[in-house]
């Protein structure tokens, strides 16, 4: 009986420990990074392009930023700081004020919580000799790790039946035979993507003050490109030998300096002007004409822009007439009959209201003429003496009819 259990107890720790490295074996074979997070703290926007595409690769992600719970695995940066920590020219086991304050904050928090730090060049570095190193170990090893687990028990009915029960060792090789299968479907499908977007391409229409027109286009639809010298009028055809060796020999005196281009036999120049609006005659060359004294003196005094300048000036003289004579001929308002003369703010309102009095000149200069034509026979003195002594304000008050307003306005 002591015998079984020590064979039963060796059975049970052999065949953990081939599963174990089975195990091992299938994580080799499949390498991954599964679980793992890194931190990205790179300004090159190709290097990060790169990183990143190799950590996915591996089955790892991309973090953001610091979480509690999950902290980043390795940070990777392209700062000359990373450079500086990672060949140990600065002690982060002790790092000082100064060093944390001239860090940037994704790599002060790196140091501050005892994470990896990498540049981008030993990252790839290390990445690819750990991805190479994992695969050679899965597939060219004679370890016993990649080997079946075989049972050194004799074989025997009771024995074989406690084995299979007690080993899971056909359950892990249906799952591995599982997750290989996965492995190739999803290779076969990467594979034929790619061979899918290799077989595409795409045309950049460039258009003034736009942004460009990027189009995907498939291969398939066109026979095939032809471009540089082999390319003819259309990228579609091919050129002629004849169309190639004029280009090589155009490139060759294009070199020496006596290449001249081809005249084209339709294009013709315009006809120079010769006929001179303002002098009204032909002449033999324009430029030489309009640089004489006559033809600018003629284009001084008869020209566009004095008969412009005549408009305008007219325009804005006759504007400025309509203007005055529409203050000149201002509405006469009807006084209000419920004036107060004793009223102060009605005297107010007389004195420096216009808007509210106005006055009536056609009225006016009728009691200005026939002032004058009455008091002809009196002199001049008297006259200056009528115009300036002005009646006081309770004069006009005490007068109700509209004459004497009037003629009150006429006296000023």
């Amino acid at each position: 009986m002591a015998s079984d259990s020590r064979r039963q107890s060796h059975v049970a720790s052999s065949s953990s420990r081939n599963s174990n490295n089975f195990a091992s074996t299938s994580s080799a074979a499949n390498f991954s990074l599964n679980g793992r997070g890194f931190l990205l703290e790179i300004d090159n926007r190709q290097n990060r392009n790169t990183v990143s595409s190799a950590i996915r690769k591996h089955g790892g992600e991309i973090v953001v930023t610091y979480h509690e719970e999950k902290l980043p695995w390795v940070v990777v940066s392209d700062h000359a700081w990373a450079l500086k920590i990672e060949q140990k020219k600065v002690d982060i086991e002790n790092p000082s004020e100064k060093m944390l304050k001239a860090l940037p904050s994704l790599l002060r928090e790196a140091v501050q919580r005892k994470i990896k730090i990498r540049t981008v060049e030993t990252f790839m570095k290390q990445i690819t000799r750990w991805a190479k190193g994992k695969t050679k170990t899965a597939s060219a090893t004679n370890s016993t790790g990649t080997m079946k687990a075989i049972s050194r028990l004799p074989i025997t009915q009771n024995t074989t039946t406690k084995v299979v029960n007690n080993t899971p060792e056909l359950h892990q090789q249906k799952e591995y035979l599982k997750r290989r299968s996965c492995n190739i479907s999803t290779t076969t499908n990467a594979n034929n993507r790619k061979s899918s977007s290799s077989s595409k391409s795409f045309v950049r229409i460039d258009v003034p003050r736009k942004r460009p027109d990027v189009r995907i286009i498939d291969k398939c639809l066109f026979s095939q490109f032809y471009t540089g010298n082999d390319a003819g009028f259309s990228v579609f055809r091919q050129a002629d030998p004849s169309l190639t060796e004029r280009r090589t020999r155009d490139f060759d005196q294009f070199l020496r300096g006596d290449f001249q281009p081809a005249k084209k036999l339709n294009y013709k120049l315009e006809d120079e002007e010769t006929y001179c609006q303002f002098c009204g005659k032909t002449v033999q060359q324009m430029y030489e004409h309009e640089k004489t004294d006559a033809h600018r003196s003629r284009v001084k005094h008869q020209g566009i822009l004095t008969e412009l300048d005549r408009v305008v000036m007219t325009t804005k003289m006759a504007l400025s007439r309509r203007k005055q004579k529409s203050i000149e001929m201002l509405p006469d308002d009807v006084i209000s009959e419920n004036m107060d003369p004793n009223s102060k703010i009605d005297i107010e309102k007389y004195e420096y209201g216009e808007n509210k009095y106005r006055i009536c000149w056609n009225k006016l200069m009728e009691q200005k003429r026939a002032k004058i034509t009455i008091d002809d026979n009196c002199n001049e003195k008297e006259k200056v003496e009528n115009v300036t002594n002005h009646p006081p304000i309770a004069t006009f008050f005490n007068q109700s009819n509209e004459a004497a307003f009037l003629s009150f306005i006429g006296a000023i």
